[in-house]
């Protein structure tokens, strides 16, 4: 990658020529090597820091979507519930799947959409609901929820850390919608409107991914080109409470890592060339990866583009 290092008196210098900024790190406290991961990791945490404000400067819109780009074109839009499109949706899948029970219309920053999918997960149009709270006893039972012991995201213990000691002015869980009470957990139903089948997307912390498909995953991606903590993952039940190989990774990261990543892995680019969609990249919030735990091959990787009004 063409990231450049640079010694001034103790201190490692890193920088980029698509980036207007720079890291440094003493090496006086790191061997070369974990001052060169360190000062990675901050890099891609302070190029991302601006995308950050945005989203809480924007924290309190209720109105607000997220476009879905893969493979070069734009595969999907998620709206949030608070949105006229979002309402719209909801109406559409309350008629056609009134009986469920992740509906919630005193949330309006749940994120819907209605979209045909490339994945062979769910190849027919679905509706598509996120709640952000933990699933209940009854949805866990429902899609075999229970083999997991964890479900906040980043895997936050609130019994032994307050949230606001974590989270400070409480930034991601208000662009969330969740309360002072709520653990980090979300979910989704994926519910098909040809077969009628739900299945349902879990969103899980590292903890609850098998370290074997972990060590798999940061050969090709490693850790220090994320941002710190950004990392969660989720998995798809379906309604026999079998799961899916396919594992969602999401992150934090500059668009020259994905840019590179792809090269390495022969991916595309979510945007489709690398550096001429700059108000999508300043936008994307995090990046979608999808790895097959079967073939231990990455498929796609997406981002996520948020826009308020």
């Amino acid at each position: 990658m063409k990231f450049h290092l640079a010694k001034h008196d103790h201190f490692l210098i890193l920088t980029h020529p698509d980036y207007g900024f720079e890291v440094a790190v003493n090496g006086n406290l790191h061997s070369l090597d974990d001052a060169k991961k360190l000062a990675l990791s901050k890099f891609a945490e302070g190029v991302t820091e601006e995308r950050i404000m945005y989203l809480k400067q924007n924290s309190d819109k209720l109105d607000y979507y997220d476009e879905v780009w893969m493979d070069g074109a734009l595969h999907r839009i998620d709206y949030s519930q608070g949105s006229k499109e979002g309402q719209e949706i909801v109406v559409r899948m309350k008629a056609e799947f009134p009986d469920e029970t992740i509906y919630d219309d005193s949330k309006p920053k749940n994120v819907i959409s209605q979209y045909t999918s490339a994945r062979v997960d769910y190849p027919n149009e679905i509706f598509n609901y996120y709640n952000f709270r933990e699933p209940t006893g009854e949805e866990k039972t429902r899609f075999g929820l229970h083999i997991y012991d964890y479900l906040d995201a980043f895997g936050i213990d609130f019994s032994s850390m307050p949230a606001a000691a974590v989270y400070g002015d409480g930034v991601f869980r208000n662009l969330m919608g969740m309360t002072k009470d709520d653990i980090n957990s979300w979910f989704a139903f994926k519910f098909d409107r040809t077969t009628k089948e739900v299945k349902c997307k879990i969103v899980l912390p590292k903890s609850q991914i098998p370290n074997s498909i972990l060590e798999e995953i940061r050969v090709e991606l490693p850790d220090e080109f994320i941002v710190p903590n950004s990392t969660f993952f989720a998995r798809l039940h379906n309604a026999d409470k079998s799961v899916s190989p396919e594992i969602d990774v999401y992150f934090r990261t500059t668009g020259y890592v994905v840019h590179e990543f792809c090269n390495e892995t022969g991916l595309n680019y979510p945007y489709g060339d690398y550096k001429t969609s700059k108000d999508l990249e300043d936008k994307t919030f995090v990046w979608g990866l999808i790895y097959n735990a079967d073939t231990k091959k990455f498929k796609h990787i997406k981002g996520y583009a948020r826009h308020f009004r």
